[in-house]
């Protein structure tokens, strides 16, 4: 009875927004046909590349799933994929060791003179260092081949004090890529678990470098006692891949594109071009032309050998506006690279209600969202959270290339029109100042 309720409810909340806005397909600019799996009435489908940059929203509130009749059916999100098989792998802990960063001393004095002037210090008592202390920890990860998603920690960190843990990957413990970095805070205990996401990084040939710093120093040691790597294993979706044409550098050591879309981008490819075959740089990205850079990634493109860079990993990052800078040691960029983006995977759950086709759409300016709750949907169906939902299928395309123009470096409107107002209320002022005195110096 609870089911039916349920499902009753979710179906009439669609019904009745789609009475209320007459959400029709054709009016969103991007469709797909989807394929259900047969047997099932709750099923689950992966959003192409080409529907999460035609959305127009960085939420996907203009995603819809239609029946053959038009209408929209009950959706909600699933954002990690349910077909995927989690695997952990415990890795040993490596301390990276340094030298401290203070000494302990005892029996401090301070000779002052008759002046009242500090001319002599005297230090009574021998300075005794304080050891080596841990620096961070190193992670043999080469053997690992499937893609991770996450890095487990089991670590103690101090109490009441914010402390940033910042994991890097190399391929030779010498030139060091940023990876994922997540600030911890302890308001209790010192010791717990802390998952830092890692947006199916690659690790295979690689290590990876855990280090941690505080705003100020740190008022107990940080302790990494065990470390596992999250991977995913099985029949999981590559992350949706969109081909970005960026404008020719106009400065042979910065190449600056905004992106077309504002879906989460996990990583980005980039394959150098021309004669170039190695540039360090770094990647920097901001929301918009006032707002200061704050950097993303960095690392060394290189092209060996019919060898590549890896991908650099940027988390998800939703910054619209992008900067690559190479290394001003070296000649920089002769030629725009090839630039590819991997977006973060999404996937919806939706009841298929109705006759088929269905067709899942995106791409409608001011669209409400339209998602439910996905326990909701398990429940009012009788499925079990614990198995995966089956897999509706939509057909296989190629990956949209999409133009990624230079940033606007006019002067934005929003200062111009916040100096038109100071300068006018400057006016008004002495305007009024002037009128003050004048009517003073009248007899």
């Amino acid at each position: 009875m609870i089911r039916r309720i349920l499902l009753a409810l979710a179906l009439l909340a669609t019904t009745s927004a789609h009475a209320a806005g007459e959400d029709r397909p054709d009016d969103y600019a991007e469709r797909v046909i989807v394929t259900p799996a047969p047997g099932a009435t709750l099923q689950r489908v992966s959003v192409p590349a080409r529907l999460l940059v035609a959305s127009r929203s960085a939420d996907l509130a203009d995603v819809r799933v239609f029946n053959a009749q038009g209408r929209p059916v009950p959706i909600a999100r699933a954002l990690t994929p349910l077909q995927q098989q989690r695997h952990r792998t415990t890795l040993p802990v490596l301390p990276i060791l340094g030298a401290a960063d203070a000494l302990a001393v005892t029996g401090v004095s301070l000779r002052i003179d008759e002046r009242n002037r500090a001319s002599v210090v005297r230090v009574d008592g021998t300075p005794q260092g304080s050891g080596s202390e841990v620096l961070g920890v190193l992670l043999d990860t080469r053997r690992i081949g499937d893609p991770a998603v996450g890095l487990d920690l089991d670590v103690t960190t101090p109490t009441g004090q914010p402390v940033t843990v910042t994991v890097e990957s190399s391929p030779d413990l010498k030139d060091w890529q940023p990876v994922a970095d997540k600030v911890i805070y302890r308001n209790g205990a010192q010791t717990g678990a802390a998952t830092i996401a890692l947006s199916s990084q690659v690790l295979q040939g690689r290590y990876l470098r855990v280090t941690w710093q505080a705003a100020s120093r740190l008022l107990s040691p940080v302790t990494v006692r065990t470390a596992r790597v999250v991977t995913t294993r099985g029949n999981a979706d590559p992350l949706p891949r969109v081909v970005l044409t960026v404008p020719a550098p106009t400065d042979a050591h910065a190449i600056e594109f905004t992106l077309p879309f504002p879906a989460a981008v996990a990583a980005l490819e980039v394959t150098l071009a021309g004669s170039d075959t190695l540039v360090p740089v770094r990647i920097v990205g901001r929301d918009h032309a006032e707002a200061p850079w704050s950097p993303i990634a960095s690392g060394s493109l290189f092209r060996v050998d019919n060898r590549t860079n890896p991908p650099f990993a940027l988390q998800g990052t939703r910054f619209r506006q992008l900067r690559m800078e190479a290394d001003a040691r070296y000649s920089g960029f002769t030629a725009a690279p090839v630039i590819a983006a991997r977006l973060e995977p999404v996937q919806l759950a939706f009841l298929a209600t109705g006759t088929a086709p269905f067709t899942l759409a995106a791409g409608k300016a001011d669209a409400a969202p339209a998602y439910l709750a996905l326990d909701d949907l398990l429940q009012a169906n009788g499925a079990n959270p614990s198995v995966a939902l089956p897999l509706a299928t939509t057909a296989q395309e190629a990956d949209p290339v999409l133009q990624a123009n230079a940033p606007e470096h006019g002067t934005p409107w929003r200062r111009v029109v916040l100096w038109g107002v100071l300068l006018a209320a400057t006016a008004l002022l002495a305007g009024m100042v002037w009128l003050l005195m004048r009517r003073r110096s009248l007899p």
